[in-house]
């Protein structure tokens, strides 16, 4: 398998390592270099998992990918080595759904996609995992950023990798104009992220948004309170 120079760190356990490149290639390996499996697809133009990180969580690797790879690999910027497509566009007859980047859980002994998250993943955003105020654990994720990604309604979410109920959105809070460039930092309490010169303050356990605090205040007279 070869790997590009923009390829996510890869990640290991006690006996296989996983390797991946952002040209669309997830690969498994025994510590002596065999390969395990090796699973390829062509990536929906920009949208190759720029800062969009790859998880190990258990038993399950957490992969931001686009939904449909046949009609995600249509969508190119060139029509040939040099020479640009006349339109990037999602192909005739599928629900543009289909070609947005999600969340993707996928068996690490076999690379079989497990499920897939509902609400979709910005390739812009970096998704972390951590544990709600239940102990169960959780992704934070969010969509929106620059090159108009076409996941919307932009803003943020965090979905269940409780067993069972695995890709389950707990909630989404929309928010318009969102861009999520950024790792989704958050704790049992609260999700925290930027939008339009402010930062953010979500609970964890609803989705609402409780505060916007002004990233050049000079007061905390000047923090707008939502919750209040």
């Amino acid at each position: 398998m070869q790997i590009d120079l923009a390829a996510a760190r890869p990640f290991a356990d006690e006996k296989h390592a996983w390797f991946f490149n952002r040209c669309g290639a997830i690969g498994c390996y025994d510590h002596l270099g065999n390969e395990v499996w090796l699973r390829k697809w062509t990536p929906r133009f920009k949208h190759n998992n720029r800062q969009a990180e790859p998880y190990l969580v258990g038993a399950v690797i957490l992969n931001v990918e686009v939904a449909n790879k046949e009609a995600g690999a249509l969508m190119q910027k060139w029509s040939a080595p040099g020479v640009p497509a006349k339109e990037v566009k999602v192909p005739d007859g599928i629900d543009e759904r289909e070609v947005w980047t999600y969340i993707h859980g996928l068996d690490k002994k076999t690379g079989e996609v497990l499920w897939r998250e509902q609400v979709g993943t910005s390739v812009h955003n970096t998704p972390t995992v951590g544990i709600d105020a239940n102990g169960s654990l959780a992704v934070a994720h969010a969509r929106g950023g620059p090159h108009q990604p076409l996941e919307k309604p932009y803003g943020q979410s965090l979905t269940s990798l409780a067993p069972g109920q695995e890709g389950k959105t707990l909630w989404s809070l929309d928010l318009e104009g969102y861009d999520p460039s950024f790792a989704c930092h958050w704790n049992k309490l609260y999700v925290f992220g930027f939008h339009h010169g402010n930062h953010l303050v979500i609970d964890t356990a609803s989705g609402k948004l409780l505060r916007r605090q002004p990233l050049y205040a000079h007061t905390m007279k000047e923090i707008l309170c939502i919750e209040k």
